[in-house]
C-alpha cells in the first residue's frame, strides 16, 4: 500500500489504535546496527590492548630490561643493609616468572672486604605492575634456592667481626623488592672462620 495513504492518518496517530509498522522498523534497524558496530569496536579495541600489552611484556623480558630491573633492585635492597653486591649473570623467564643469578659476591660497603659469595641463586618471584612506571612496580620473592654458598667470618684481636658494619635496613615504603614469606633452600655451603681474639696455648 502506498505510504502516502498512511501519511493521511499521521495527524491522528495518537488516537490511532495500532502502530504504523513501517515507521518503527525503519527507526529500530539503524539503532541495532549502531549498537553492534560499537560493541564490535569496543571488543576489537580491548583485544588490541591485550595483544599490545603481551607484546610489550615479551619485549621487556627478551631485551634484558627485566633482567636489569631485578638485578638493580636486589643490589639496591642489599645496599640498605650495608652490603655491596656484584652479580655477574642473570636470566629471567616469563612463565613461570623466575630469575636465575650466577656468581654473586658480597662485600662490606665501607671496607670493601669480601663477606660471601653464591655460585647460583634461583628465585621464584612475581612482578606487579610491570607496565607501570618504575616506582610503581614491586618484586615479591616467593622462594629462593641457594647453591654454592661460601662465607668468610673473621674476628680481630678486639673481638670485632667483619660483619659488624652491617645494619638493619630502615623501613622504606618505596622499596622495590620484598620477601617476607620466602621459602628458602640451601645446597653446598662452606664457612671460613677466623678468630684473632683467641690464641691457642
Amino acid at each position: 500500500m502506498d505510504r502516502d495513504f498512511f501519511s493521511f492518518f499521521y495527524p491522528l496517530y495518537p488516537f490511532y489504535p495500532c502502530e504504523l509498522s513501517f515507521m518503527t522498523e525503519e527507526t529500530k534497524q539503524p539503532e541495532k546496527k549502531s549498537r553492534w558496530r560499537w560493541l564490535l569496536i569496543a571488543l576489537g579495541s580491548l583485544c588490541a590492548l591485550v595483544l599490545v600489552a603481551a607484546i610489550v611484556v615479551f619485549a621487556l623480558f627478551k631485551t634484558g630490561y627485566v633482567d636489569n630491573y631485578v638485578k638493580n633492585s636486589l643490589i639496591e635492597a642489599l645496599t640498605g643493609f650495608g652490603v655491596k653486591a656484584e652479580i655477574e649473570k642473570i636470566n629471567t623467564t616469563i612463565s613461570p616468572t623466575t630469575a636465575t643469578l650466577e656468581n654473586l659476591q658480597f662485600f662490606d660497603e665501607q671496607t670493601g672486604e669480601k663477606l660471601a659469595k653464591i655460585d647460583r641463586l634461583q628465585l621464584d618471584l612475581t612482578i606487579s605492575n610491570l607496565l607501570a612506571l618504575g616506582d610503581k612496580r614491586e618484586i615479591n620473592v616467593k622462594s629462593s634456592e641457594v647453591e654454592g654458598l661460601e662465607v668468610w667470618v673473621k674476628f680481630d684481636k678486639n673481638g670485632k667481626s667483619n660483619f659488624s658494619n652491617l645494619k638493619l635496613a630502615p623501613e622504606n615504603p618505596n622499596q622495590k623488592i620484598s620477601g617476607a614469606s620466602t621459602n628458602f633452600s640451601l645446597k653446598n655451603a662452606l664457612i671460613h672462620y677466623g678468630d684473632g681474639s683467641r690464641k691457642l696455648s
